[in-house]
């Protein structure tokens, strides 16, 4: 499939996700996805592996329940092969404690045959941590902690293989 055919679905994929339409979502990946978003070991309760529309499904779920997006906003849109990089900007509110969360992010897609597959999103999400925390109860050293510190996928051009950056 062409390059701007697999960003063209990754764009609908993201203004379902603007609209809410996780059905939509889900109907857009392969049946052996693999979502991958790093930060469990941090307490980030949506972190983990999600294989399958079901486990993706219930990512959103649990995802919903501890973010709510004011703002979800990709702006630029790389692709290569069968690979489609993402990077925007997000802006919300961390349902338990309140604090809000602003940062860039960066997602990489895989698709095979018009469906995302693998190698969706992987990050290590800092910034939810100490604003998941009750307010107040922030030390000086959780305060130095950046943003957002993401870690995308990239592909080596190559040997095909998954660089973390």
């Amino acid at each position: 499939m062409a390059e701007q055919e697999n960003t063209e679905i990754v764009k609908g994929i993201y203004e379902a996700f603007g609209r809410g339409d996780i059905p939509t979502i889900l109907n857009s990946l392969a049946d052996n996805i693999e979502w991958i978003v790093s930060g469990h070991e941090d307490g980030i309760p949506y972190a983990g592996t999600y294989r399958g529309r079901e486990a993706v499904g219930q990512f959103f779920s649990v995802l919903g329940d501890n973010v709510d997006y004011s703002l979800f906003e990709p702006r630029e849109f790389i692709a290569q092969g069968e690979r489609v990089a993402v990077f925007g900007h997000y802006r919300g509110t961390v349902r338990p404690s309140g604090n809000a969360v602003e940062t860039e992010w960066a997602m990489s897609w895989t698709l095979h045959d018009g469906k995302a597959c693998g190698g969706v999103c992987r990050k290590i999400d800092r910034a939810i941590i100490p604003a998941a925390k009750p307010k107040g109860k922030l030390n000086a050293g959780q305060l130095r902690l950046p943003d957002m510190v993401w870690y995308a996928c990239v592909f080596h051009p190559g040997s095909g293989e998954a660089v973390r950056i």
